[in-house]
């Protein structure tokens, strides 16, 4: 999807694939002040970027914002391009209250941000990078552009933190991606179920 303005809302964006010189987003190209994607899923998307460019294997962002939304299983599928990947790819623009999980890519499967891109209160753990760096699994890219997110094997900034994996989830093995979090102690809720008194859901 080239979003050019308007709203992507309450969708699952799912087994996408954008192939070619220079592609960008796997699922959503968002290039415009006005877009919005908000309350979406993105599944087993991925951009084989021949150019070898970061491409963004479920989105490629240069303005707008993303917002609220799941990116799980993107980019799992093996590619022979050697392009620098991103399960989200910010040049611009804000990605804020996500969850990143269980992305895979050769070199780079978090999030890479730069430029005027803020990525804030997003949670970003458990992906797997099979050629690059640990710290490619969370973020890439200019560090300062990461407010107050959390990760599991490495801390982005003095803003951010870190978690035990997936140990955060409500539910990780049955692919319940939500988290539930006391507001006045930190503590995280791991459980099916109600959340316990004083405890609210972060993230999505």
């Amino acid at each position: 999807i080239d979003l050019n303005g308007g709203r992507l809302v309450n969708c699952i964006l799912r087994d996408n694939v954008a192939r070619g010189w220079d592609m960008q987003g796997g699922a959503v190209a968002l290039c415009s002040a006005q877009g919005v994607v908000d309350r979406c899923v993105f599944i087993n998307n991925r951009c084989d970027n021949t150019s070898g460019g970061w491409c963004g294997n479920a989105v490629y962002q240069t303005a707008g914002a993303v917002r609220n939304c799941l990116f799980v299983g993107n980019g799992l599928v093996s590619s022979s391009f050697d392009n620098k990947g991103g399960t989200a790819v910010a040049k611009d623009g804000v990605i804020e209250n996500c969850t990143f999980c269980d992305n895979e890519h050769r070199n780079a499967s978090g999030v890479y941000a730069d430029g005027n891109a803020k990525v804030v209160n997003c949670l970003i753990c458990t992906n797997t990078c099979t050629e690059g760096q640990t710290a490619s699994c969370v973020f890439s890219g200019d560090s300062t552009c990461f407010d107050h997110c959390m990760s599991d094997c490495v801390k982005i900034n003095d803003s951010c933190f870190t978690c035990e994996a997936a140990s955060v989830f409500m539910n990780y093995a049955a692919g319940d991606y939500r988290v539930g979090r006391n507001r006045e102690t930190g503590e995280f809720f791991a459980g099916s179920g109600d959340l316990p008194d004083g405890f609210e859901h972060w993230l999505v």
